[in-house]
């Protein structure tokens, strides 16, 4: 049986998927010496290591929605109290739906340091593709016409 030594070239197709979205947490705390005065500081690392449990709290596996702290800053010389932090959130949403109360869950965060100060920012390019019974169809047609190709 004679061999092709042409290369066979495939293409992937994809029937829903899920979005990559964003989300920052930064706090503002207050800069003291961590020797002389901590007690008059305002630990933003600290409020910050409870936020991004927080916010990890929010993935779902059961639907697919993930959350990933990425990016984590703060802070300004080991002996200063931290004035400030940061994360950065890689999520993942399979709906809108998903996003919609993953982003109300994230812009409801309460400091749980007294004093410290939070700003949080969420943002979602184009939605999801939600797989569906018309997208199904329209890929079960397209494998179809793959196949006589």
């Amino acid at each position: 049986m004679p061999t092709s030594n042409a290369a066979s070239t495939t293409t992937a197709m994809a029937s829903g998927r899920t979005r990559v979205g964003r989300s920052v947490v930064e706090v503002t705390g207050l800069a003291a010496h961590a020797g002389i005065d901590p007690e008059k500081g305002v630990n933003a690392i600290e409020e910050l290591a409870a936020q991004v449990l927080a916010v990890k709290l929010l993935a779902r596996a059961e639907t697919g929605t993930t959350v990933h702290a990425g990016l984590i800053e703060g802070g300004v010389a080991k002996n200063v109290v931290a004035p400030r932090a940061r994360a950065e959130f890689d999520v993942r949403v399979p709906s809108p739906e998903e996003w919609a109360r993953l982003e109300t869950a994230a812009l409801n965060l309460r400091q749980r340091t007294p004093k410290a100060h939070l700003r949080i920012e969420t943002a979602l390019p184009p939605p999801p593709m939600v797989r569906t019974a018309a997208i199904v169809a329209l890929y079960e047609t397209a494998r179809r016409v793959a196949r006589d190709v």
